[in-house]
Parts: C-alpha cells; sequence; structure tokens
C-alpha cells in the first residue's frame, strides 16, 4: 500500500482527507471562552504511550506499536528522501490546523561535511516554504551518534534532539521513546 511522506498522490490525498474532516469537527468544539476549539498536531511524546493502546492498522503497524510521531509519516516508511516528506505535507491544507502540524525530519550530519551540503539544506528549506508548511524541525545526528548516547548517556548530557513538537535532552528520555527516534530515517539531501 502506498504510504503518506513519499509524495504519493494516493496516499497523501487520504491524508489530507482525513485531516479535513478531523479539523472540521474539532472546529465546531465551543471552548471555555466562547470561541471555538483550535485543532493542533503535536502529540508531544504521547504517540507512544497512545500507540500501546490502538490494535493492529491495515497499514501494516503492528498492535502496540508507536504511531507517527504528530504529522510525520509512519516510521520508517518515508523511503523517497525528505523533499518527497515535504511534497506530501504540502497537500494538506496546512491553515486548516490552526495551531499546526509538528514534523520533525532526521538529516544525515554527513551532508554538512561540504559547502554544497549547507546549499542542499538551503534548497530543501527553500522547498519548505514553497509547500506552504506550517512547522519543521531537524534532527541532524546519527543513527550510531543516538546508540552510543543510549550506552555511555553520562558523556552525551548535552546532546537535544527534537522529539515531536519540542526539544529534549535525548539521554533523558525513556529508552522506548529514545528508541522511535532513532527508527526515524535518516535523510541524505
Amino acid at each position: 500500500m502506498p504510504k503518506f511522506g513519499n509524495d504519493d498522490d494516493y496516499a497523501d490525498k487520504q491524508t489530507a482527507w482525513v485531516t479535513h474532516i478531523w479539523t472540521s469537527e474539532f472546529q465546531k468544539i465551543k471552548n471555555l471562552r466562547g470561541g471555538y476549539c483550535s485543532p493542533g498536531g503535536s502529540p508531544m511524546a504521547g504517540y507512544v504511550p497512545a500507540g500501546k493502546e490502538v490494535g493492529a492498522l491495515p497499514s501494516g503497524r503492528l498492535s502496540s506499536e508507536p504511531l507517527a510521531p504528530a504529522a510525520c509519516p509512519s516510521t520508517g516508511k518515508d523511503r523517497n528522501g525528505v523533499t518527497a516528506v515535504l511534497k506530501s505535507m504540502g497537500k494538506i491544507d496546512n491553515i486548516d490546523v490552526l495551531s499546526g502540524l509538528a514534523l520533525t525530519s532526521r538529516i544525515d550530519p554527513s551532508v554538512f561535511r561540504d559547502e554544497d551540503g549547507f546549499k542542499r539544506m538551503a534548497d530543501l528549506m527553500r522547498t519548505f516554504v514553497d509547500q506552504k508548511i506550517f512547522h519543521i524541525q531537524f534532527n541532524i545526528v546519527s543513527s550510531d551518534t543516538l546508540r552510543v548516547a543510549q550506552k555511555e548517556p553520562e558523556k552525551y548530557r548535552d546532546l537535544t534532539v527534537k522529539v515531536a513538537g519540542y526539544n529534549a535532552f535525548f539521554t533523558q528520555l525513556y529508552k522506548e521513546l529514545q528508541d522511535t527516534i532513532i527508527a526515524r530515517t535518516e535523510h541524505e539531501l
């Protein structure tokens, strides 16, 4: 089955439709001040425990696995590069989600070994703006570094990561949440 985050029109159309229905219904709810609620797509770290309550899905996600972190593609399902992720996100009406959709992406730090990598990153940011996406945050750290940080946390106390709408010290996160960050696709540019 096609997956969101790969610039696949069918999968992206389904995601955009579900997001639109969710935001339309959410905006009908009155808030405590008499106005209307403002939907937001940043579950913080809640995508891990929430996944424990959800059974297996037709997408191939197994029962009790973490859900996708915020507006990100399901872990490991974004296989066509970070530009494809941005193009998929651009198909969602980001204005519908008044409080924003949190999108986190991992970039291989080797991209910045030469000046061309900085240009590619600037081009990626141009794509983000052109797609009219509300929010993006990058983790520019290798899986190897994150795994070493798990084993030797005292040496990596200052290592910060983007989780799903917020920053945190990697070594202070619980292991299951750390594992989800490590499992995210590490994109090259």
